[in-house]
C-alpha cells in the first residue's frame, strides 16, 4: 500500500490507525494526512463511500469472475485475497 500515491479509508479513525501503525511498526515519518517513506509521500484520504452489495454479489456469480476468483485462490492457497471489482 505504501507504493501508492493515495490510500483511502472509510473513516477518520481507520486512517488514523493506519498512520499510527506505519509510524510504530515500520518506523516511517508521518503527518496527520500522509506517510513519508524515504523521499516518497503517500497521502492518506478519507473517502466515505457505500457499496452496492447486491451488484457485488451479482458480479461474483458471473462465470468469468467466478473462474478468475478460483484461479487466484489456487495460486495463493494460504493467503487472504481481497477482490476489487471495477464496473
Amino acid at each position: 500500500m505504501l507504493g501508492a500515491d493515495v490510500v483511502g479509508f472509510q473513516t477518520y479513525s481507520f486512517a488514523r490507525h493506519f498512520i499510527h501503525t506505519c509510524s510504530k511498526l515500520i518506523g516511517v515519518d508521518t503527518t496527520p494526512s500522509s506517510v513519508i517513506l524515504n523521499d516518497f509521500v503517500v497521502y492518506i484520504g478519507i473517502f466515505p463511500i457505500g457499496i452496492d452489495f447486491g451488484v457485488l454479489q451479482q458480479k461474483r456469480q458471473e462465470k468469468d469472475v467466478a473462474d478468475y476468483m478460483e484461479t487466484i485462490k489456487a495460486k495463493y492457497p494460504d493467503q487472504k485475497v481481497i477482490y476489487l471489482f471495477i464496473y
